[in-house]
């Protein structure tokens, strides 16, 4: 079997994309994208221009809520040793990380689990779950279905000052759908 590459990655996430947006249990009219034409988003670009720097993490957006009638976005991230969201819960999205390149420990429920470059893992919603980068640097592209207020909460947490506190950092996750429970996770 040939490694995954970018172009594969995206082939295969636009096959479940198409399936989750034409599913008759998922939606009940045709929804078509919002985008009228295909675009290209480089790595070093952002739809829209949309990068964000959350608790010191580099994102940048590649597929807008917009583009899809809210039913999915997706972002890329780049990170570095230790980097990594505080344990947390998506209450109304579900959410797809594909390792790009690195050693990611990711914590879904109970369960941990040490992903490399080309694995994939779905996190559904409602589960606590967090990750940490154990490599030197990290790409990771992620998705959340449907989008939510996924944007909205990282342009938000991306103007918080760097002395921000973990309460003012929760509350901003509250106010979009998300509960911080517990810590960062370590190494």
């Amino acid at each position: 079997m040939y490694p995954p590459t970018r172009r594969s990655f995206i082939v295969r996430l636009s096959a479940l994309a198409a399936h989750r947006l034409l599913s008759p249990t998922l939606a009940t009219t045709t929804m078509a994208s919002s985008a009228t034409k295909p675009f290209v988003i480089q790595e070093s670009e952002a739809r829209f221009g949309q990068l964000y720097q959350v608790l010191g993490m580099e994102l940048s957006l590649k597929i807008a809520g917009q583009d899809t009638h809210q039913q999915l976005t997706m972002f890329y991230g780049k990170y570095h040793k230790n980097d990594g969201p505080p344990v947390h819960v998506h209450h109304g999205q579900d959410e797809q990380f594909y390792i790009v390149e690195g050693d990611f420990l990711v914590q879904v429920g109970e369960q941990t689990y040490t992903l490399h470059g080309g694995d994939t893992i779905f996190l559904p919603r409602q589960v606590p779950h967090a990750f940490l980068v154990l490599s030197e640097t990290g790409k990771m592209f992620f998705q959340t279905n449907p989008s939510g207020q996924t944007e909205a909460l990282f342009k938000r947490l991306s103007q918080l000052p760097a002395t921000a506190t973990l309460e003012e950092i929760k509350q901003v996750h509250q106010k979009h759908g998300v509960s911080i429970v517990g810590p960062r996770l370590q190494n």
